[in-house]
C-alpha cells in the first residue's frame, strides 16, 4: 500500500501540519523537525500527490518560461539565473522556446494558462501585448525578460539597449569608422529596434550618412547569408570598415563568414558585438563587445516574479534596468582619418 502523509507524521513523530509545512515550504519549521520529516519521507519512499497538493493549496508550484531560442547560450544563462532563485523557493520551471515565432509564443502562453502555472516569465517576440493582457486578466503574475512590448505596461527586467548600442557605435566612429555595417534582427522585437535606434542616433549626432546597403537583416538565422551576400556583391574597396552585430548569435554568424572568406579582423574589417560570442577563447581575436550581466538578468526577473506571487496587490507595474558595460578588445582598427 502506498504510504500516506499520516504515515510520514507517525514515523517522524510530528503532527500532520508539520509534515505539510515541510513538503509545501509554506511556513518555517525547526531544523530538528524538518530533518525528522525528510528522513521519514526517504525511509517510507513517500511521494506527495502533486495534483491533490495543488488543489488544496491552489498552487501548482510551476512557473512557465518562454525564451526566443533555447539553444542560444544567452538564454541558457537567463534560465540558470531564473532557476537559481525559483528552486530555493520550491518552484519548478517549465521551459519552452518560441523560435522567434509570435504565434508559437501565443500558443505556449495559452498552454501555460491552461496548466494553471503560478506565474510566467517571457522573452517576447510579440509586437503588441494582447496575449499578455489575457494573462494579466487571469490574475497570473507575468514578468517580461530582456524584451518588452513598447507602449504596454507590464513588469519587465531589461537592459538600456539604446544607450549601449549608441555608446559602442560612437566608439567605432571615434576610431575613424564611417562605413559601418549593422547586422540587426527583427525590429518588431524591442531589443533589435532599440539597438538599431542607438546605432542611428550615433550616426546622426556625428553628421554621418547611413548607407542603406550596409543595413542587413540578420533575423531568424539570415545573418550568415546576408553577410556573405554583401561582401560578395561589393568591390573590396567598398566593403564596410567595420561591422556591428546586434546580438551574440548574429556575431557568431559574422565570424563564421569571415573565417570562410579569410577576412582578417581587424585588418580587413573591424568587428563589434552586442554581447559576446560563445566560447570566445576559441577565436584568435578578443572581441570588443557590450558585456551583458545575463545571469543577473535572469535572477532579477525571478525575484520580481516571486515578489508578485507573495504580494499580488503590493507591487505596481515596474521596469528594472540591468546595467551593462563595454569591454574593449583588439577587434577594432584605429583608422587614420577621423580618429581621436
Amino acid at each position: 500500500m502506498r504510504p500516506t502523509i499520516k504515515d510520514v507524521a507517525n514515523r517522524a513523530g510530528v503532527g500532520l501540519s508539520t509534515v505539510s509545512r515541510v513538503i509545501n515550504l509554506s511556513h518555517p519549521v525547526s531544523e530538528e523537525a524538518r530533518l525528522k520529516v525528510e528522513r521519514a519521507i526517504r525511509e517510507l519512499n513517500y511521494s506527495p500527490n502533486a495534483v491533490a497538493r495543488s488543489l488544496k493549496s491552489q498552487k501548482t508550484m510551476l512557473i512557465g518560461v518562454v525564451v526566443a531560442d533555447i539553444s542560444n547560450p544567452f538564454y541558457m544563462q537567463v534560465i540558470k539565473g531564473i532557476e537559481g532563485v525559483t528552486k530555493k523557493r520550491g518552484y519548478h520551471i517549465i521551459i519552452s522556446s518560441s523560435e522567434e515565432d509570435p504565434e508559437r509564443e501565443r500558443k505556449t502562453v495559452g498552454h501555460f494558462l491552461d496548466r494553471q502555472v503560478d506565474g510566467m516569465i517571457v522573452a517576447t517576440c510579440q509586437a503588441d501585448g494582447a496575449e499578455f493582457h489575457k494573462v494579466k486578466k487571469s490574475g497570473t503574475p507575468l514578468v517580461l525578460v530582456d524584451r518588452h512590448v513598447p507602449g504596454a505596461h507590464f513588469d519587465a527586467v531589461l537592459e538600456d539597449n539604446v544607450s549601449n548600442a549608441y555608446d559602442i557605435t560612437r566608439y567605432l566612429i571615434e576610431e575613424g569608422h564611417e562605413r559601418i555595417c549593422v547586422v540587426n534582427g527583427n525590429t518588431d522585437v524591442s531589443t533589435a529596434f532599440e539597438r538599431y535606434q542607438g546605432f542611428l542616433l550615433a550616426f546622426a549626432e556625428s553628421g554621418l550618412r547611413v548607407d542603406d546597403r550596409l543595413i542587413l537583416d540578420g533575423s531568424n538565422g539570415r545573418a550568415e547569408a546576408a553577410v556573405r551576400r554583401l561582401l560578395g556583391a561589393l568591390k573590396r574597396e567598398e566593403w564596410p570598415t567595420a561591422m556591428f552585430a546586434t546580438n551574440n548569435s548574429r556575431c557568431e554568424a559574422v565570424v563564421k563568414v569571415f573565417l570562410e572568406m579569410n577576412v582578417k579582423v581587424p585588418q580587413d574589417i573591424s568587428l563589434i558585438s552586442y554581447g559576446n560570442i560563445h566560447n570566445p577563447w576559441m577565436y584568435p581575436v578578443k572581441l570588443t563587445h557590450v558585456r551583458q550581466d545575463v545571469y543577473r538578468l535572469g535572477r532579477k526577473t525571478a525575484e520580481l516574479l516571486l515578489e508578485k506571487l507573495t504580494n499580488m496587490n503590493g507591487l505596481h507595474t515596474s521596469e528594472h534596468v540591468i546595467n551593462s558595460s563595454i569591454v574593449h578588445g583588439d577587434s577594432v582598427q584605429k583608422l587614420k582619418q577621423g580618429g581621436s
